[in-house]
């Protein structure tokens, strides 16, 4: 019987396929700069796991945001958990 990847309720599926495409690219990468590809290529590569990462993060952000201002009716702490997506959502530019 085949085992299947379980994913806790709070993490999505499609967040466990995007860290392994992730992953892979990474790995790719790290091929390439070992084969010692052209430059360019491996800058191609680098931007498309960067796009990934970023979806990644957006993937995250959403389910902080899910969790942490879904839940409270405090309207500070609501306001404290969007603002720290913002501050992250600066830095990730």
């Amino acid at each position: 019987m085949a085992k299947t990847k379980k994913t806790s309720k709070k993490y999505d599926v499609r967040l466990v396929n995007r860290l392994n495409k992730a992953e892979g690219q990474i790995r790719g990468i790290k091929k390439m700069v070992e084969e010692d590809k052209e430059c360019y290529d491996v800058m191609v590569q680098v931007l498309s796991v960067s796009s990934s990462i970023k979806s990644i993060w957006e993937i995250l952000a959403a389910l902080y945001l899910k969790d942490n201002t879904g839940r409270c009716k405090d309207v500070e702490t609501k306001r404290t958990s969007i603002l720290k997506i913002i501050k992250h959502l600066k830095k990730l530019r």
